[in-house]
């Protein structure tokens, strides 16, 4: 008998560790979510949920050209943990992206894999946001 063959997991979770206060960490991710509609909200649980994003609003790379997106839709979930590295505050963020596709109506959805860009480019947003403010902090000292 062969051993089962692993099932390769179709959802794609990218996480970052930044050395920043947890309230400073929620305030960027915020600012780096705010063009995406937002489902929960809650900074107590430190959880954060878009809408289901459809069609026309599907992210596509800058460097590829636009794609049909019918049938396609997704949503992205982020936890966010507070934390210590060496005594210091740290927050880590945990982005999950769900994508979900639907060949016509009455089809159930197939999850697909995510290339891991859209992850990745919140993940440096929310690092930038911190980057500014605290340059903007400096500043002001």
């Amino acid at each position: 008998m062969e051993p089962p063959k692993p099932q390769s997991s179709t959802k794609s979770i990218h996480e970052k560790v930044f050395p920043a206060e947890y309230e400073n960490v929620w305030r960027a991710l915020q600012l780096s979510v705010q063009r995406y509609p937002i489902r929960l909200n809650d900074i107590d649980r430190g959880v954060l949920e878009t809408d289901t994003i459809k069609g026309d609003r599907y992210y596509v790379p800058p460097h590829l050209p636009p794609q049909n997106t019918s049938g396609k839709q997704y949503n992205i979930l982020f936890r966010v943990l507070k934390g210590k590295i060496e005594g210091r505050p740290a927050t880590k963020v945990v982005v999950l992206k769900r994508i979900e596709r639907r060949r016509d109506f009455f089809s159930t959805a197939e999850e697909k894999q995510s290339d891991g860009l859209e992850e990745a480019t919140l993940l440096y947003r929310i690092g930038r946001e911190l980057d500014i403010e605290r340059a903007l902090a400096k500043a002001r000292k």
